[in-house]
């Protein structure tokens, strides 16, 4: 019988495959809470390090860094040199997503400001914080890890740029998800690249 399989063994008929389900969409539209952070001093520890040392030194500090936002149900999304990204709401949606993120953020600062580096200093992070609309997901098919595009990512790179050592700067979007839960300090607008009006941060 054309287009049949048969058993190569006992030469029974093979049922038809059942065709494959419908993948899901590649991409989506969602709210998410984005921190990133960066360890400060970096370049200065690399040049007094071997490469080696370095490394090891990056890969520790990545990884307290990772359990210290891990009980706030963080989805940490990359590790790019001496920083990371890491995602809160996805990939399940989380109403309470910013306040998950402003506790890791202080967490990430206290976990990883106990670290003591091979040149004898303590290690100083900054972080950044901000909510917004993203489209999340693969950006290219065989992509092993998704990642989210929109201007919310942009923001927490900013805000982290212009943190102070060991400082947690938010959005105001982030500020209003949160409410009353934190003690903040009002910054004004700050100078972000991208940001022609500055943005306001805490």
């Amino acid at each position: 019988l054309k287009g049949h399989k048969f058993c190569s063994e006992c030469g029974t008929r093979l049922a038809p495959a059942s065709p494959r389900p419908a993948e899901s969409a590649r991409t989506e539209r969602r709210q998410l809470t984005v921190l990133f952070y960066d360890m400060v001093g970096s370049t200065e520890l690399s040049a007094a390090l071997e490469p080696e040392d370095f490394r090891d030194a990056i890969a520790n500090f990545h990884a307290v860094a990772a359990e210290a936002v891990s009980p706030y149900d963080a989805f940490v999304a990359a590790h790019v040199g001496d920083g990371g990204i890491v995602y809160f709401g996805y990939p399940l949606a989380r109403e309470d997503a910013a306040e998950c993120a402003v506790l890791s953020g202080l967490a990430l600062i206290d976990a990883t400001s106990r670290i003591t580096l091979p040149n004898g200093k303590k290690v100083r992070v900054r972080v950044g914080i901000a909510t917004g609309t993203v489209v999340v997901g693969r950006v290219e098919d065989g992509d092993s890890g998704n990642s989210a595009v929109g201007q919310v990512t942009s923001l927490a790179a900013r805000l982290q740029s212009r943190a102070q050592p060991n400082q947690c700067v938010i959005a105001s979007r982030t500020l209003r998800l949160v409410g009353e839960l934190f003690q903040t300090e009002d910054l004004g607008l700050v100078d972000a690249k991208g940001f022609a009006d500055g943005v306001q941060a805490f």
